[in-house]
């Protein structure tokens, strides 16, 4: 195996390798190689996004140029752009943070829903957020190349003092918001992670009491990959109101695609 093959000897080895006899099937963590060619399409993002430096880079220079790559050259850069924006907008203003709450993206990726929330909250305050306050947009990214790719675009829209991107596993970084905002602080979830753990993900953060009453929750591609065990939950749940919409992909509009409103 090619990752199996740069390990060093040793026990360490034996954790991504088996015996050709062995009945045990153990799930390998993706190649560098692979993880390598994903990297590579991000810098030419980072790269087409600099381009607009030239006519000033702000929130919605920044989300254009994001939505025009991934249209044009990207493909395979999936952000919950044209219907999926105005949807998630529109929740957004139904359930806006105050006071001490905070608005959580579970999944950052390149960034662009960030830049999205932060730039919506800001122009809803008409003022810099304070730290700590109402208006903080929080962002949770497990991988740190999409991580800094994210801040990058972030800081380049000007919105580095509205939306943060903490790195690290969920189950390290979420009680952290229990120190930022304190009980109930979570007024404005989006979900746009790996739909089989979103159930997971919201339990974690029912039981450590960061939910806020009421709250806005927003679930992308519910339908595609799709997350049946956190849809089964919030139909068989008394406090959610839920809605389900469906609309193209974007930037691929022949693909049907859900998102999920819930309000509890």
């Amino acid at each position: 195996l090619a990752l199996a093959r740069g390990l060093p000897v040793g026990d360490l080895r034996l954790l991504f390798t088996t015996p050709e006899d062995s009945s045990v099937q153990l799930q390998l963590p993706p190649t560098f190689d692979s993880m390598y060619h994903m990297y590579q399409k991000l810098s030419k993002l980072v790269g087409y996004i600099s381009t607009s430096a030239g006519r000033g880079l702000d929130p919605d220079t920044v989300l254009q140029s994001i939505e025009a790559f991934g249209q044009d050259f990207g493909q395979w850069l999936k952000v919950a752009g044209g219907e999926k924006a105005s949807l998630t907008a529109a929740a957004l203003r139904r359930r806006r943070p105050v006071a001490r709450e905070v608005s959580a993206e579970f999944g950052a990726f390149v960034g662009y829903s960030a830049i999205r929330f932060a730039a919506q909250l800001r122009t809803a305050q008409q003022e810099p957020p304070r730290r700590g306050g109402g208006l903080a947009g929080l962002s949770f990214e497990v991988d740190p190349v999409h991580a800094a790719v994210a801040r990058h675009l972030i800081d380049a829209a000007g919105l580095a003092g509205a939306g943060e991107v903490w790195l690290g596993l969920l189950q390290d970084t979420v009680p952290l918001l229990d120190e930022r905002g304190g009980c109930q602080c979570l007024a404005f979830s989006f979900f746009d992670q790996r739909g089989t753990t979103f159930h997971e993900d919201l339990a974690l953060l029912q039981r450590l009491a960061l939910v806020a009453a009421p709250t806005m929750l927003v679930a992308d591609n519910v339908n595609k990959p799709g997350a049946p065990e956190f849809l089964w939950h919030l139909s068989h749940t008394h406090r959610f109101a839920t809605e389900i919409w469906s609309m193209g992909e974007f930037a691929s509009a022949s693909v049907e695609d859900w998102q999920s409103l819930s309000l509890g």
